[in-house]
């Protein structure tokens, strides 16, 4: 549950290590804030080939405009690998 005007930091449950040279751009998926409401706070993550430790899972930054419920396991993002 997240309530108007709360900042989290969402946990994706992806840790995947790029190939070196690479990275991967992470973007909301169009319909993320129609239906809960929520921004992506540094407008566009960039995750490069480093990234790749123990605790290196992929986060969102999330800013909440409205009351909302982000059920687990709800595809709130989309990431290109370049």
């Amino acid at each position: 549950m997240m309530k108007k005007g709360d900042f989290k930091i969402l946990s994706l449950g992806v840790a995947i290590e790029l190939p070196k040279g690479y990275e991967a751009l992470i973007v909301p998926r169009s319909s993320t804030f129609k239906k809960y409401h929520i921004l992506q706070t540094n407008g566009i993550g960039i995750i490069d080939e480093s990234y790749c430790g123990e605790n290196d899972e992929w986060k969102f930054p999330a800013y909440c405009t409205e009351n909302t419920f982000i059920p687990k396991n709800t595809r709130i993002c989309q990431f290109r690998i370049v």
